[in-house]
């Protein structure tokens, strides 16, 4: 959840559109996957939390290693914006 939240700091403080917003690669999915593996084992099913924090730790990563070897990627939202018109 540190890189999101330190990514999405830092492409306010730059004034660019934040990568989270922006369809592409997994890694929000793949940070919010072990933050809620991490919960459920950790505090859901009391098991200890250094176990709980290496499996976390370990599908996150592999998670992400798969989403970039497959090129998994997210989708535009089916949203449409109305153009705004020039005056």
């Amino acid at each position: 959840m540190n890189a999101v939240g330190s990514g999405l700091i830092r492409d306010v403080l730059v004034r660019e559109e934040p990568l989270l917003f922006k369809p592409g690669q997994f890694y929000v999915i793949a940070s919010l996957l072990g933050v809620t593996e991490f919960t459920l084992l950790a505090f859901v099913f009391r098991a200890p939390l250094v176990p709980s924090a290496i499996s976390a730790i370990a599908i996150t990563f592999v998670f992400r290693l798969l989403a970039i070897f497959f090129d998994w990627r997210t989708n535009r939202s089916c949203v449409r914006r109305s153009p705004i018109k020039p005056r």
